[in-house]
């Protein structure tokens, strides 16, 4: 962060800044709630856009346990649009959380950009199926969408434990930053051959 307040104090003016706070590919690292604090302070102090990819969001599986006083210290950081919806839009995928593949998403955040989104896609649409459309909105409806990012986070946490195990043995090592384990991205090290 402490890069980017530097060259926007020294005149850089961008119109826009992507991130992925939440389980980064690859490394599945997350931004703090402090750095995601800072981001949304520049953004509204130099006029820039957020763009925010909460892809794999929905997708922690920590054990949310109650730290001291009650607080749970292992529930996400804000998102940055709800820091800043001003200055951010933040994007989304069905395809991490419905159905592989599944190719449609959202989008949330001000409503002139909202607009101009909705006006490109009318214009450059390829038949995003109404059926396709039409099942998500029944399968959310049916409270079926809740109940499938659970069982998707139990999955990957199991994955991640059968990682764990395959850590100890010579050929593969995991690399835990911080916040990594609490993902579905984990960065691997695999020897080299010789």
């Amino acid at each position: 962060m402490e890069v980017l307040a530097g060259l926007l104090a020294g005149g850089l003016r961008p119109k826009i800044v992507y991130t992925i706070p939440d389980y980064q590919n690859p490394t599945g690292l997350s931004m703090s709630a402090e750095r995601r604090r800072e981001l949304a302070d520049l953004a509204l102090r130099y006029d820039f856009l957020i763009l925010e990819d909460v892809a794999y969001r929905e997708l922690g599986f920590a054990a949310l346990e109650p730290g001291p006083l009650g607080i749970d210290a292992a529930a996400p950081p804000p998102s940055l649009w709800s820091l800043a919806p001003d200055v951010v839009l933040q994007a989304g995928t069905f395809s991490k959380i419905f159905s592989p593949g599944f190719r449609m998403g959202w989008a949330a955040g001000p409503a002139d950009i909202i607009s101009r989104l909705v006006i490109a896609k009318q214009n450059s649409d390829q038949c995003a199926g109404a059926l396709g459309q039409r099942m998500l909105e029944e399968y959310g409806r049916g409270g079926h969408l809740d109940r499938q990012i659970a069982a998707s986070r139990a999955l990957y946490e199991r994955r991640a434990g059968h990682d764990d195990r395959r850590a100890g043995r010579p050929h593969a090592r995991w690399r835990h930053l911080d916040d990594a384990r609490r993902g579905i991205l984990r960065l691997g090290h695999l020897p080299r051959r010789r």
